[in-house]
Order: C-alpha cells, then sequence, then structure tokens
C-alpha cells in the first residue's frame, strides 16, 4: 500500500532551522585506518593542491546544492549534517567508493560527480524510503543513486558529458564506465533493461543483484527525460527537470523499505499526478533555485506511464526455489518418540549463545519476536548489513542446546524450523553436533529434508564456515516475505558409542569482513526424536 501527502511544496520541505553546507574533506594517506587520516579541505578553505580532496569537495558541494535548490533538502538527512568525505582510501575493497551511513570514502581517482553524487543519495535514501539493500528494494536503491548522481553530472559544468551521458562512472580511468543507464544490456555491463530480460538476475549473489536489476528502473529513467522508442513503445521526453522532480517526490514521499518495482510504478504515476500543475524548482547545482516556468501536465504523466510499461516494471519475475513441504515426521505405522522439544517459549530453556572473541563480537543470538513459527519467542542472529571500512566484521557465533541423550537409539533425527536471509556465499550458518567434547559439522548427506542449499566461499570470507551452508535466500521471487521452513538430519552416524549417549547442537553463523542483509538466521522449534515400532 502506498502513503502520500498530495501537494507539498518545496518550502515545506524544510525543517525550520537552515544549516547551509558544511564540507569536511580528510586525506587517508592511502591506508585503511581513518583514526590516522588528515584534514585537507574544510567549508571556505582555499584549494588544497590534491585533485581528489578537491574533487571531492566540489562534488559534494554540488550533490548538496541539487537537493537543497531542487528540493529544499539540507544534507542527506534534511538535517544539516555535515558531508564528510575520505579520499585516498586503500585498502583490499579498492577500487572503489561507498557510503557507510555517516560519511563518503573514495579510493584514489574516485571522487567524480556522478560517483560523488550516488553515494550521498545513499544518504538521502537512508534518511527517507530508507529502501533495504536487498533484490527489488536494494534494485530501487542503487537505481536512485545512479539518478540523482547522473543528474548532477549532466547538469553542473565539471565534467564534459556530450560523449558519456547516462555512463556512470565514466571518469574513473583507466577503467570503463560502471555501468550505462541507456543501454544497460550493452557489453560489457549486461544489466537488465527490462523486468523480462534474460539478464535479470534472480541469483541471491550482489545481496539480490541490487547493482544489476537497478538497469530496469535506470533505463525507465532515462526514457522519462529523452523519450525514445523501445521494447515496441514510443515515449515522448518529458525532460530533466520534471523526471527528477517526480522520482525525488516518489522516493522522499511514497516508497518505504520493501517496496518493490511495481510499487515504484505506482508511486511514480502518484507523484507525478501530485505535481501536475505546481512548481517545480530548478535544480541545477550552480545556477538553480529558481521556481521554473515549465509546469507538469497531464499528458506528461501519460509519458512517464508508457516509459514504466516499455521496461515491464510490473513483469512478475524470478521462481521460487522453495523449500520442500515436511511430511509426517515417521512412516506409517510407526510412532514418534521424543528425546528432546523445544519451542524457546520459556527463556533461554538452558541454550546458550557465545562468540569467539578474537573475531568481531558486536552481535550475538538473540531472542526475537518479530518472526516466529509458532508461539511468540524465536532466536536470531541478524546478518548486519555494515560497511568495507577499517573495521573487520568478521565473525564467529554459537548457539548452543542442553545436552540430549541419544544412548540406546538407532536412527535418532533432528528436526528444526528456521528462515534465512544472507549475503550469499559469504555469510551464513551451520549446525554442529559435540560428541564426547569434540564439534562436528553435520554432513550435507545427513540431511533428509531441506539440507543445505549453498557454499560458503572461503578465504577470507567467513573462513570458519567454509563449504556447504544455509546461506542466501531460497525464495527470491517473494522477497521480502520470509516463511520458515523444516530442516531434518539423520543423526544414526552420530550416536556416542563409548560414552553415556550425550550429545550437543550448535547452530554456528559466520560472517566476512563487510556486508550483509540485516536479516541474518531465525530458529524456532527444534526437536530429537525417533521413530519407532509400536
Amino acid at each position: 500500500m502506498l502513503l502520500g501527502l498530495y501537494g507539498v511544496s518545496r518550502v515545506e520541505e524544510f525543517t525550520g532551522i537552515y544549516h547551509g553546507k558544511d564540507r569536511r574533506n580528510y586525506n587517508n594517506l592511502a591506508q585503511a585506518d581513518y583514526s590516522k587520516a588528515v584534514k585537507c579541505r574544510f567549508e571556505g578553505d582555499a584549494p588544497s593542491g590534491d585533485p581528489d580532496c578537491d574533487n571531492a569537495y566540489v562534488y559534494s558541494g554540488d550533490t548538496y546544492d541539487f537537493f537543497n535548490k531542487g528540493f529544499g533538502r539540507d544534507s542527506y538527512d534534511n538535517q544539516g549534517s555535515p558531508l564528510i568525505s575520505y579520499v585516498h582510501y586503500a585498502s583490499e575493497i579498492c577500487p572503489n567508493a561507498f557510503w557507510n551511513g555517516q560519511f563518503m570514502t573514495y579510493c584514489s581517482t574516485f571522487p567524480h560527480d556522478d560517483v560523488a553524487g550516488h553515494e550521498i543519495t545513499h544518504g538521502v535514501t537512508e534518511f527517507s524510503a530508507n529502501l533495504v539493500y536487498a533484490y527489488q528494494p536494494g534494485a530501487l536503491n542503487e537505481s536512485f543513486s545512479d539518478i540523482f548522481g547522473e543528474a548532477i553530472d549532466l547538469l553542473n559544468s565539471q565534467e564534459n558529458e556530450l560523449d558519456s551521458r547516462w555512463l556512470i562512472g565514466e571518469g574513473i580511468a583507466p577503467a570503463v564506465a560502471l555501468r550505462d543507464m541507456e543501454d544497460p544490456e550493452s557489453l560489457p555491463w549486461q544489466n537488465p533493461a527490462t523486468c523480462g530480460s534474460r539478464f535479470y538476475s534472480c541469483s541471491t549473489s550482489d545481496s539480490g543483484g541490487v547493482h544489476t536489476n537497478s538497469g530496469v528502473p535506470n533505463k525507465a529513467f532515462v526514457l522519462m527525460v529523452d523519450g525514445g522508442s523501445f521494447n515496441g513503445r514510443t515515449v515522448k521526453g518529458i525532460g530533466l527537470n520534471k523526471s527528477v522532480a517526480i522520482q525525488y517526490r516518489t522516493l522522499s514521499r511514497y516508497l518505504t523499505p520493501y517496496s518493490n518495482f511495481t510499487d515504484d510504478y505506482e508511486a511514480l504515476l502518484a507523484s507525478c499526478r501530485d505535481l501536475t500543475n505546481k512548481r517545480i524548482y530548478d535544480a541545477d547545482p550552480e545556477t538553480g533555485g529558481a521556481a521554473l516556468r515549465e509546469r507538469i501536465a497531464k499528458t506528461d504523466c501519460a509519458q512517464v506511464r508508457t516509459a514504466l510499461d516499455a521496461v515491464e516494471m510490473t513483469k512478475a519475475v524470478c521462481t521460487d526455489t522453495a523449500p520442500t513441504a515436511a511430511g509426517p515426521l515417521c512412516a506409517s505405522g510407526q510412532t514418534v518418540a521424543s528425546l528432546y522439544r523445544e519451542d524457546h517459549e520459556t527463556g533461554s530453556a538452558g541454550w546458550t549463545a557465545s562468540n569467539d572473541p578474537a573475531l568481531y563480537t558486536a552481535q550475538n543470538w538473540t531472542v526475537a519476536t518479530d518472526f516466529v513459527a509458532s508461539g511468540t519467542h524465536a532466536w536470531r542472529i541478524n546478518n548486519e548489513l555494515t560497511s568495507c571500512s577499517a573495521v573487520d566484521y568478521t565473525s564467529d557465533v554459537y548457539l548452543v542446546s542442553p545436552s540430549v541423550n541419544l544412548a540406546g537409539t538407532s536412527r535418532p533425527v533432528l528436526r528444526f524450523v528456521h528462515d534465512f536471509f544472507t549475503e550469499s556465499g559469504y555469510d551464513g550458518g551451520t549446525i554442529e553436533i559435540n560428541i564426547n567434547g569434540e564439534w562436528v559439522k553435520l554432513a550435507g548427506n545427513d540431511f533428509t529434508l531441506n539440507g543445505y542449499n549453498g557454499e560458503i566461499s572461503g578465504a577470507p570470507n567467513a573462513t570458519t564456515l567454509d563449504a556447504e551452508a544455509f546461506t542466501g535466500y531460497r525464495n527470491p521471487g517473494s522477497f521480502p516475505n520470509l516463511k520458515y521452513s523444516e530442516s531434518r538430519v539423520d543423526l544414526s552416524r552420530y550416536v556416542p558409542q563409548d560414552s553415556d549417549g550425550t550429545v550437543q547442537f550448535r547452530f554456528r553463523f559466520g560472517t566476512d569482513y563487510c556486508n550483509g542483509t540485516e536479516v541474518g538466521w531465525y530458529l524456532d522449534d527444534v526437536e530429537v526424536y525417533e521413530c519407532k515400532l509400536p
């Protein structure tokens, strides 16, 4: 459902207190430790002579002015927060640039107008729609950054756009541009221009294809601005000023964290209707700020709809790889002999959460009430969405069961109900069993129902969980609708033969250096049982 306000003017975007531009740039001195960075240029300072520092200063200012003059926004959070940039950052993630929720970081040669606009727009998105960085919400997150970053590039006079219109990051030498908004499917990018494209990604990698599938709304924006014939439809472009006004209203007034492409389709049309015959403002970062004579007309909204239809924004995509439905616990004629059962409704009940103190320890398994399979409580470990900064977020965390006695059993079964969404191939979970004081991983071929669905890629990514694991997301077509499923493990080869028969189970979750999904792994009902003949 879409909620929005009708006819809000640019002036009403202000918080009531104007703070103004406050740029603070630091030189990271070709290393990853932010604490060793030195000031290179603050607001009002003369040029430093360092091209990266000065470019980051100018382009963060252009980004501020674009949002302020066009939409009355006071910095990325609309509260006047300083625009902080670190240049000459160096680590294994380079070459790159990123926004970490507080400031921008640029590897050497990366401060360019569209790149700065892209990264700071991630901050605008965070403090408006706060689109979740996964699947279609994440692709919209990336697309809005491309849209406004390229709009700044087209409007300012800092870099020549004659030969590079609609290219993202084209100024970063010697590499090719990062994306082509006008022709996403061309080499070397091969990103989809429509939801029906063979290049549309249903993979769990790249947080569900956020940098790939952004090609669809990117192409729609190009058609809105320039028009053209595409995919059997002809669009008459409505121009850049009208298009960015509609896009900004969509982001700031209508979309919510889990909005998908269909929501964006509806929100863009609603925003166009809202702005029809209303004043819009010149967003040119250098000369803008005044109300424009041009107004959005009903006929413009018809062109917006045609552009969105041309890229098939509402087309259903991705077939779920749904878990197998759980059948009866035992075969016909057998009875269930429960050895241990826990629904997590009465506190910890002997379960203990811990982590490897040598690794990042800010997270741990906690009791959750927001998403349960039964009752009102479950366990959850958050796959934190972290930045690739100087902080190493590699983690190894454990949820350990009480002792369970398997003595006298021949084929006990572990069943548990869970769901997960992690950074595919990098973060995930496994199950281990403690026999005579030694932890052993339950192998993939021991699962009789819904076993490990992927692999952790190994060093340097969550090396503690190398090989098979629960990782990524099972149901890309229904994201963000999490749904519990049941897994079962044949424990027959793990029954202790030379002890009192007791074992423990450990649900182990590992993450790599950075990134994540903000979802993680949920665990609810757990049972150990054996099937018996009457």
